[in-house]
């Protein structure tokens, strides 16, 4: 490609706008987590209030993160970036053993 001065600034400074990380939303999946022993809107309203209701104010960002349960399919759908799902999946594997009680 040939270009004089301008378009070569012009052409770095359109680069340096789309050269960025992806914000937090496109950085998201939906993950399911199914159940074996505990019951799913018990679960989804303990992760609630660990990651969702726990999370940093005013000022700061905490994790962008959704967390649903789905009754039927004794399963929770949780929407977040990968990082943070490892830490929720290990939460729900502590609440759903057998003995765990969850209120």
């Amino acid at each position: 490609m040939s270009a004089n001065k301008s378009e070569h600034e012009e052409i770095g400074k359109l680069i340096a706008e789309l050269d960025v990380e992806p914000d937090r939303a496109t950085k998201q999946k939906v993950h399911v987590i199914q159940l074996g022993h505990a019951d799913a809107e018990a679960v989804s309203r303990t992760l609630n209030e660990i990651f969702v209701r726990g999370a940093p104010r005013r000022g700061t960002q905490g994790p962008a993160i959704s967390i649903s349960a789905v009754k039927n399919a004794k399963a929770i759908l949780v929407k977040c970036e990968s990082e943070v799902f490892e830490e929720v999946s290990s939460v729900v594997d502590e609440l759903d053993k057998e003995d765990a009680v969850i209120g």
